[in-house]
């Protein structure tokens, strides 16, 4: 999964960069050439480090829209590792974390509220729609002493 979300990244990476370039060539100066320059993808890592709990983040950001990995190693749970995909809410990322834990599939909304380069992690009410854990209201999350993840060099 995470070769092919980095192989889409790249593939789009390449064709907006030609095009963008081409653009240049034929003398066209329009809001459309700067919009496609909006969406070439950035990639951007975060991590959480606290006594025997770690949380990571690989993430993929085009435009709003935001994909990548998500793992947590947290103190006396069992570890998980999945897919995360979402979109920007103004200063909140809200999304879908898909992982495996305890042999099957389960998916949980989380959300992250942007405060510079931090993503802290919201929590709130859940209920459950077809196996997946979400939010009641994602307006009334709280971030205080939640978990942060600062901004990091992509390894």
């Amino acid at each position: 999964m995470r070769l092919s979300i980095l192989s889409i990244a790249a593939a789009l990476s390449t064709l907006i960069a030609c095009n963008s370039q081409q653009a240049k060539n034929n003398g066209i100066n329009d809001s459309t050439a700067t919009n496609a320059l909006d969406t070439v993808p950035v990639n951007k890592c975060y991590e959480y480090i606290k006594g025997k709990d770690t949380v990571t983040m690989r993430a993929v950001y085009l435009g709003n829209v935001v994909s990548g990995m998500l793992t947590y190693k947290l103190d006396g749970k069992d570890a998980n590792k999945g897919t995360f995909t979402g979109d920007m809410k103004g200063p909140v990322l809200v999304g879908y974390y898909t992982f495996f834990a305890e042999g099957k599939q389960s998916v949980r909304q989380v959300a992250f509220r942007k405060n510079g380069t931090t993503l802290e992690e919201g929590y709130g009410n859940i209920y459950t729609s077809k196996d997946s854990a979400i939010f009641s209201n994602i307006d009334s999350l709280q971030y205080n002493n939640s978990i942060q993840l600062k901004e990091t060099p992509c390894k």
